[in-house]
């Protein structure tokens, strides 16, 4: 089930309210509009479309987007794309802000994930 407005959601509902007060004291200028479109989109349709590894990560304490909001945008990256097998890939002691929170244990996996692309590329170009 899509999360298609602020209205059906209550998370991206309570944002949208903390992100139009912060607007109004102009605070975070460009956080309302963020807020905004993320209540209206529909990140679903486009996750069948990935064609390339994806990897899904969630800080384990994140209560913007929690580990089970995660897991379904997890559940419907295409398997050809995954990256792991398992997937979301939760960091414990993370919240939201995981490259703030967590940097060494964000890098690590992100690296992972692009080094047999570097290697492949290296390889065509030999």
């Amino acid at each position: 089930m899509p999360l298609r407005s602020a209205a059906n959601n209550p998370v991206i509902g309570g944002l949208f309210a903390v992100g139009s007060a912060c607007f109004a004291l102009g605070a975070l200028p460009g956080y309302a509009q963020a807020v905004r479109l993320l209540g209206c989109a529909d990140i679903f349709q486009d996750l069948r479309l990935l064609t390339v590894p994806t990897l899904v990560l969630c800080g384990a304490s994140d209560q913007i987007t929690p580990p089970e909001h995660v897991a379904r945008i997890a559940e419907a990256v295409p398997a050809a794309t995954r990256a792991r097998r398992e997937m979301p890939l939760l960091i414990d002691g993370a919240g939201h802000a995981l490259p703030q929170e967590k940097p060494d244990e964000l890098a690590a996996p992100c690296a992972a994930l692009m080094i047999p692309t570097t290697e492949q590329r290296h390889a065509r170009a030999r």
